[in-house]
């Protein structure tokens, strides 16, 4: 039972043959492709899965810095990404960072460089509806800080509280732990610096990837 006897009487052993090896190669990549395509199942039932994603867009002002002076930081490129802890099949919790890059525009202020930049993290608590059409739509809300860093040397850093919320919807491929998803958020915090004091409002657009990683 423990191996084929050949012609001259000698055992020869499955376990070192090519055709052995060929089968416990099969089934090493059946083993790797299963627990990938597990990710979606994971993701579909929005429950028992951590979730990695990266995204970007872009991030506009709805409101100037302050009243009928011009002054306003432009839109800018917008990067991030973050974890997402699946609470449940409609509940979610998500760690986020992202960087906005943009510009100081107006007369108030005499800089050299108008660069400022703009980081963010928090979390998120999100409340999503996984459909039979393939498609998740959810809605978020959360509170995190933002960290203002004008590229001048005469303007100094600083950091708000910053309160967000937003939809999106993720589309769900079958048979892949990846999962495309559309994002829109509007965010706000306060712009006190430089004598300005007024709460900025931001709209954003972002595109991204997710990879659930089931537990």
């Amino acid at each position: 039972m423990d191996g084929m006897r050949g012609h001259e009487g000698h055992t020869v052993r499955r376990s070192g043959s090519p055709l052995a090896w060929t089968r416990r190669g099969a089934l090493a990549v059946i083993a790797i492709a299963t627990a990938l395509s597990t990710g979606t199942s994971a993701l579909r039932a929005q429950s028992g899965a951590v979730v990695l994603y990266v995204n970007g867009g872009r991030l506009n002002p709805l409101s100037g810095l302050a009243d009928g002076t011009g002054d306003e930081l432009s839109s800018g490129s917008l990067f991030g990404g973050g974890l997402t802890l699946m609470l449940g099949r409609n509940v979610a919790l998500r760690a986020y960072v992202s960087r906005v890059s943009t510009d100081y525009k107006g007369p108030t202020l005499a800089v050299e460089d108008s660069s400022v930049t703009r980081v963010s993290y928090g979390g998120d608590l999100m409340i999503g509806w996984p459909m039979e059409l393939g498609i998740a739509p959810y809605l978020f809300g959360g509170l995190g800080a933002a960290a203002i860093d004008p590229a001048d040397n005469a303007l100094g850093s600083f950091t708000k509280l910053l309160g967000r919320v937003g939809a999106g919807f993720n589309y769900l491929l079958e048979g892949s732990a990846l999962t495309p998803f559309l994002e829109a958020g509007v965010h706000f915090y306060s712009f006190d610096r430089f004598g300005f004091d007024k709460t900025q409002v931001d709209v954003s657009a972002t595109v991204g990837l997710a990879l659930a990683i089931p537990f």
